[in-house]
């Protein structure tokens, strides 16, 4: 069953009009006539309709029934910050697999090795929307600005945990709530970095007994914290 995101979805709605760009997902889709689809409004909400096409770029969905509020999210808050790489496409992978393995947060970070600029945020948004449609989720996750890494101190997670090579073997957590992963840029932290990081509650997690980049560090360290 195929998934589109309708921000204005409420409970309150019988009927919604679908047009513009998630009209023409379904038109490439070749959604028939009475066909059951998934509408989630990216808040927590979704939905199972039928759809009723109406003009070329139009369709007239009918909701038959809400789903568990948050469906398809996980129980506790999972947020990742990332040093911006220089190879655009692959931060923009490891977006769209953080969302895939459910974050809530996506935080780009301004490191000593990082790129400096800022990645494209109207991009950034349109892959975490596809996604989520993708992997059938309820809620899109919110993309923070580019911050220093410095500031990660404003946020209030119960647990903080770096991909790094000098770490430890994973070890699951199994009553923290709120929970951040911070992967590095090409080249890692500085020295610098991994000094300031240590002084904050911290566990340093060894994912291989090598190397890993930045995408596969994500990805793997995700999946880890999917497990508990």
């Amino acid at each position: 069953m195929e998934c589109i995101y309708l921000p204005e979805l409420s409970k309150n709605l019988q009927i919604i009009r679908v047009t513009d760009s998630e009209a023409r997902h379904l038109r490439a889709l070749r959604i028939k006539d009475n066909e059951r689809i998934l509408i989630t409004n990216g808040a927590g909400l979704m939905c199972q309709a039928s759809v009723r096409r109406e003009k070329k770029d139009e369709y007239i969905a009918i909701i038959e029934h809400f789903l568990d509020e948050n469906y398809g999210e996980l129980p506790k808050e999972l947020a990742i910050g990332v040093g911006i790489l220089h190879d655009r496409e692959r931060f923009e992978f490891i977006l769209e697999k953080s969302v895939e393995l459910g974050v809530s947060l996506f935080i780009p970070l301004l490191t000593d090795y990082s790129h400096k600029k800022a990645p494209n945020a109207t991009r950034l948004q349109a892959k975490a929307i596809a996604a989520m449609k993708q992997c059938k989720r309820s809620r899109l996750p919110d993309i923070f600005e580019p911050i220093n890494l410095q500031d990660i101190i404003k946020f209030e997670f119960e647990k903080i945990i770096l991909a790094d090579e000098q770490g430890i073997k994973p070890i699951l957590p199994q009553e923290s709530k709120s929970i951040l992963l911070l992967v590095g840029p090409e080249g890692g932290f500085s020295t610098k970095e991994i000094k300031f990081l240590s002084k904050l509650n911290i566990e340093k997690w060894r994912f291989a007994n090598r190397r890993l980049r930045s995408e596969t560090a994500a990805i793997f360290g995700l999946s880890l914290l999917n497990l508990f």
